[in-house]
This record gives structure tokens, C-alpha cells and sequence, in this order.
């Protein structure tokens, strides 16, 4: 399954369409459809999104954890 899904990522569209879009060894291997993915688009939006929400979370966890450890570490006030 896995041979399968690299060999239809290093076809060409138009060996994929003419083989039914299963090709286990392309003719002509090529890199273009692992270029679509970076050029931007949804999948891009899609990365940037995600790292975001995992700063965001990460730091807002880690401030919770630190105010809520704090005062348990303080001296008893008078």
C-alpha cells in the first residue's frame, strides 16, 4: 500500500488518469505534486493555522501552570 501511494505521488496527472489513478512504478517519476503543497493554498493556511493554535495553547498552559504553582510555593502571609 505504501509503494502504491509513493508511486502515484511520483506519477505525472495524466499517467495517473489513463492507469485509473493506481500506478505502482511511474514511466516519467516526477516531483510536482510534492511542489503543489508548499506553494500555498489550504495546505499551507492549513500548517500555518495549526502551529499557531500550538503556541498559543502551549503558552497559555504553561502561564496557567506557573500562576497556579506559584502560590502554593509562597510563605504564609501575617
Amino acid at each position: 500500500m505504501f509503494l502504491l501511494c509513493l508511486g502515484a505521488s511520483l506519477a505525472t496527472k495524466e499517467e495517473l488518469a489513463a492507469n485509473g489513478g493506481y500506478v505502482l512504478f511511474p514511466s516519467n517519476p516526477t516531483f510536482e505534486s510534492h511542489n503543489v503543497i508548499p506553494s500555498g493554498g489550504v495546505v499551507t493556511r492549513a500548517a500555518v493555522v495549526s502551529v499557531v493554535i500550538t503556541l498559543v495553547g502551549t503558552a497559555l498552559s504553561l502561564l496557567c501552570t506557573v500562576a497556579l504553582a506559584y502560590s502554593p510555593v509562597l510563605p504564609k502571609l501575617p
